[in-house]
């Protein structure tokens, strides 16, 4: 930590020791880069969070997109099964059909065409799904493989033990079956098909079943599962109650995706998951009519990716805002820097003995018309006034009496003060030095208060303004160590008071306890005031060291220029005595209970006026 400080404390006076531009252009640049580079940051971060937002919403919603898709698709594949079932024509057809009966060609090409039909009708008003069904591998057109397959085949299905329980117990069976593709006898392709069992009785009152299946070929899933990918690299695969993969966005990986060691059914959405050493987001999602869910992996590079073009944006931004406010501050700084050079280089003439060779002062480029020209025509003015002075010693002789001095002193008008103050208060911001320009301006204004134009009378509210200045410049010489808190009522601040009254109170609280205690850290004062019938009464409180009776008796009652304890404080009270009566006036007091955080007990002074307005307290002392 002591190298830390004192690598900083190395850096302040080296950057003390560069010339005024640098200087300029560091005050310049620096917070303004600062400011950039945080808002830019904040901005950044917002917007991230706002594409991420609606990266993530758009993924939701294409997922929920896809899955009212597949559900609608697996309604339908339910609704062309149960026109199947409910087929009072195929049902009668098929309880014809003799059991164990040989039959000759024509009465089995017969029953083909009239069950045919049947399936036809219902897979033309289908055109998307396959139909078909299982009849025994006895029958002529069992081998058909279009519309009616063996059962032979029907036991030759993946788990088709599991498949003929399921069914028994009236379930919706869901298989990937090999089947041709309607119209084209052909081609055969994967099919998402579900399976169930037609049940009838022959005219010898036995029970037989059919297996029928309808089927939408599994492409369509695919193409509606990749519809749903809104960011590159994702997958998104269908797997029912179980978790076997019925369908995936690549084709071909849903054996693969099946060994795959991930959770099909994450405890939320957006949960991180990690497959075979990649992390992906998991985002899943129910359907509709079955216990089935669509789940989508998101690799997780993809998606920060998706942020790549917005990080690239603020930085190029902020590349150029950098360049732009350090060209326009070398700018500025060497404008500004150049004109200090000039009046510092006439102030050099000067010293050196050149100033009985005044000429006017020229600015270099044109004459702007700001503080600057101001300062260098006072300047000016001042030169020539010293040279005024200088010949008026010459004429008058070289011992001119004190008297004489007093009298060329008094000619100084306080307004040249005042706007010399202001002057330097305007300067010293134009170059970026705040604190300079702070205490210029609580300088004027301390003495154009103090002052009041020769008058005794001031408003309650200007007092407080006088104290204001008076702290701030304090503050300058504590490192902002004293706090000053104020709490006078509006309605008190419109009355009047002598001028100078509270302010000594103040200083005799700051020189008495932090300037001359140099263990306190800081000084805390409280301004107060209250209407006490016809009266106002101030209390003026700090955390000081605190004073004895005797001490405090000694200030209050001092007589006007007696004494180098109290600063002020026995005039103070003298003048209120002289103006409100004996009843007025400030009383020291010792506060009993000192502060749990320092244990100094602190002084507390009370001051009592009478509740008067200006024009009041002005006829009061024959003003």
């Amino acid at each position: 930590m002591g190298k830390v400080c004192r690598g900083f404390g190395s850096v302040g006076i080296r950057i003390k020791k560069l010339a005024m531009w640098k200087k300029m252009l560091i005050a310049y640049s620096i917070p303004l880069i600062l400011l950039i580079v945080a808002v830019m940051s904040g901005a950044a971060l917002y917007l991230e969070k706002r594409t991420e937002r609606d990266v993530r919403n758009g993924a939701e919603q294409a997922q929920r997109q896809a899955e009212s898709y597949i559900s609608s698709r697996i309604g339908n594949m339910n609704y062309v099964m149960q026109q199947i079932l409910t087929s009072y024509e195929l049902r009668e057809l098929l309880a014809q059909i003799p059991k164990g009966k040989k039959q000759g060609l024509r009465e089995s090409y017969a029953e083909f065409f009239a069950l045919s039909a049947v399936l036809q009708r219902i897979e033309f008003n289908n055109d998307e799904y396959r139909v078909g069904m299982y009849v025994p591998d006895s029958l002529v057109y069992s081998s058909n493989n279009y519309l009616f397959y063996p059962e032979a085949s029907f036991l030759r299905i993946e788990r088709v033990e599991e498949l003929e329980r399921e069914i028994r117990d009236g379930k919706n069976v869901y298989r990937i079956l090999q089947d041709k593709r309607t119209g084209d006898p052909s081609s055969a392709q994967a099919y998402l098909t579900l399976l169930s069992m037609i049940r009838v009785t022959d005219g010898t009152g036995t029970e037989r079943g059919y297996p029928v299946k309808a089927g939408i070929r599994l492409a369509v899933i695919r193409q509606i599962l990749r519809n749903g990918r809104t960011i590159e690299g994702s997958l998104l695969y269908l797997a029912d109650e179980d978790g076997h993969i019925l369908a995936a966005t690549d084709e071909g990986r849903e054996q693969a995706l099946a060994r795959l060691p991930f959770p099909v059914s994450p405890a939320e959405n957006w949960t991180l998951v990690t497959v075979e050493g990649q992390q992906y987001y998991s985002l899943h999602r129910s359907l509709e009519y079955n216990d089935w869910e669509i789940v989508s992996l998101i690799p997780l590079s993809n998606f920060r990716k998706q942020f790549l073009w917005l990080f690239l944006l603020m930085g190029t931004t902020v590349a150029l805002l950098v360049a732009a406010v350090a060209v326009i501050s070398y700018i500025v700084a060497r404008y500004y820097s150049n004109r200090i050079s000039f009046l510092n280089g006439r102030m050099g003439a000067v010293q050196s003995g050149a100033i009985n060779t005044r000429t006017e002062l020229q600015l270099p480029g044109d004459d702007s018309g700001d503080e600057m020209d101001e300062l260098y025509r006072n300047f000016d003015f001042m030169i020539e006034e010293v040279q005024k002075l200088m010949k008026e010693q010459y004429r008058l002789g070289r011992m001119v009496s004190e008297t004489e001095m007093k009298a060329l002193q008094a000619q100084i008008n306080p307004h040249f003060l005042y706007n010399t103050l202001d002057l330097i208060n305007w300067g010293a911001m134009d170059y970026g030095a705040g604190e300079v320009a702070a205490l210029a301006r609580d300088l004027g204004q301390f003495y154009r208060i103090s002052l009041n134009h020769g008058r005794s009378v001031i408003t309650i509210g200007d007092e407080l303004r006088h104290v204001r200045s008076f702290v701030s410049i304090e503050n300058a010489h504590y490192g902002n160590a004293i706090h000053c808190e104020m709490d006078v009522p509006e309605e008190i601040r419109e009355y009047a008071c002598l001028n100078i009254t509270l302010q000594p109170f103040v200083e005799n609280s700051i020189v008495h306890g932090i300037g001359e205690h140099t263990d306190i850290a800081e000084c805390h004062i409280r301004i107060a005031a209250r209407r006490e019938g016809e009266d106002i009464v101030f209390t003026v409180e700090d955390d000081g060291p605190g004073i004895d009776a005797d001490t405090a008796r000694n200030i209050v009652m001092a007589k006007p220029g007696e004494g180098n304890r109290g600063f002020g404080i026995g005039n103070v009270n003298f003048r209120i005595k002289l103006c409100y009566g004996d009843g007025y006036g400030a009383e020291y007091m010792r506060t009993e209970k000192a502060s749990e955080a320092d244990g100094r007990p602190g002084t507390c002074v009370s001051i009592r006026i009478r509740a008067l307005y200006e024009r009041e307290l002005e006829t009061l002392l024959g003003q």
